[in-house]
């Protein structure tokens, strides 16, 4: 794994690792004569226990989750896991969540609707590109919509947080959308989380009742005809 500062990258690069099935406890650091500086050691130890935490939540749920067992998937001493997370489980928990909501940030802030002329073609790229990373990151998905809601309230507030801040993104871009000349109805940051929440649930519903974040992607047209009915302009 690389020494890339951005989250994106890391997270990429975790997909790329969990998918493949390479167990993280052989995930090492680099070798060379230059060697690694204190920093770069605990950066690298940090992504790593950020995708363990990821792994074992999955598993075990957050209550079921222990600093002993995210440092045991990845060995990593515990002396180590509180240097980088001082705050402990929590600490790491939300190290992991901000780093997907960046991630899905990202994504979303790359669909440019002053490069798309049609109100199909944006809802495709903004809902292709967001259950594509779902499904392809199952433990990063379950910290992300499920495990986080049965955690602790600063972790919960950080959800609705970060939602809260997924509705402004996505608003954002439907206002351009809209002033370029689109049928997109004005819609409030209350009707767009309500959007989102439809969208999120209907995530958590596949993954219970399939029993995995595989054919996420399936949802599209739903999802798609139900975005539709919120956002078309009358």
């Amino acid at each position: 794994m690389g020494n890339s500062a951005n989250p994106a990258d890391r997270i990429a690069q975790l997909i790329t690792y969990l998918r493949q099935g390479v167990p993280l406890a052989q995930v090492r650091l680099p070798h060379g004569p230059a060697g690694l500086t204190a920093e770069e050691v605990q950066d690298h130890q940090r992504w790593r226990l950020i995708a363990s935490i990821a792994c074992v939540v999955s598993r075990e749920g957050y209550a079921g989750t222990s600093v002993n067992k995210v440092c045991q998937e990845v060995n990593v001493s515990k002396k180590s896991f509180y240097e980088i997370f001082p705050g402990g489980l929590e600490d790491c928990f939300l190290a992991a969540f901000d780093s997907v909501s960046v991630v899905i940030s990202s994504l979303t802030a790359s669909v440019d609707p002053n490069q798309i002329d049609d109100l199909d073609q944006l809802l495709s790229g903004l809902l292709g590109r967001y259950l594509l990373l779902l499904e392809q990151a199952a433990e990063l998905t379950e910290l992300l919509l499920i495990h986080n809601l049965g955690a602790s309230p600063a972790i919960r507030q950080r959800r609705v947080a970060a939602f809260d801040a997924y509705a402004v993104l996505f608003r954002q871009i439907f206002d351009v959308a809209r002033e370029r000349g689109m049928p997109i109805a004005a819609i409030d940051d209350t009707t767009m989380i309500a959007l989102l929440a439809v969208i999120n649930e209907s995530c958590i519903r596949h993954i219970i009742t399939t029993g995995g974040e595989s054919g996420l992607t399936s949802l599209t047209p739903a999802l798609h005809r139900t975005a539709l009915r919120i956002l078309r302009a009358p």
